[in-house]
């Protein structure tokens, strides 16, 4: 017999809330073809749960949970060709989903944990267009217990990527 539920939260488009983003960008130039650079996100959301139901067994995991994520990177780029702007860059990354909201309730069914990666990437620009490609490679991952977790005793499932590709494309007015 055909049921209508909702799909997993991991294959959302997002979680039903909103929230404030705090960003840290910093570049040091070592020398005029090396640059060192340090990035930081943080994404605050003051809501405890969508109200969504994820028709789980544990009654402590009946709402998706509206959970905070943080981003961090650090690395370097290093210019081969200053005409095209052509840089290729190496880094370290860390991104997650803690475990306690910094504002609001963390109850409810989330897949709190992160991972760790080195973030290889290239860009170029070319006639006023910036284009950058990076592939960001985990090489540790962790699943922290959530709150219905610690308080059942038992661990929850989770499943991360192997690695990722993000492309971003800017066009200077």
């Amino acid at each position: 017999m055909a049921q209508e539920k909702t799909v997993d939260q991991s294959i959302q488009p997002g979680d039903g809330g909103w929230g404030i983003t705090l960003d840290l960008y910093a570049y040091y130039q070592f020398t005029d073809k090396l640059t060192g650079y340090i990035n930081g996100a943080y994404t605050i959301t003051p809501e405890e749960t969508s109200h969504v139901l994820t028709y789980r067994n544990n009654a402590r995991e009946k709402y998706m949970s509206i959970a905070d994520s943080y981003l961090g990177r650090i690395g370097v780029e290093y210019t081969v060709l200053p005409k095209y702007g052509l840089t290729f860059s190496l880094g370290g990354r860390i991104e997650g989903v803690p475990v306690h909201d910094l504002v609001g309730g963390s109850e409810w069914f989330r897949r709190p944990g992160y991972s760790v990666g080195i973030e290889p990437g290239v860009m170029a620009n070319l006639h006023g267009w910036k284009i950058g490609i990076y592939t960001p490679v985990a090489v540790y991952n962790n699943r922290e217990r959530s709150v219905p977790d610690l308080e059942t005793g038992r661990s929850g499932d989770a499943a991360f990527a192997d690695w990722q590709a993000l492309i971003s494309i800017a066009h200077a007015l």
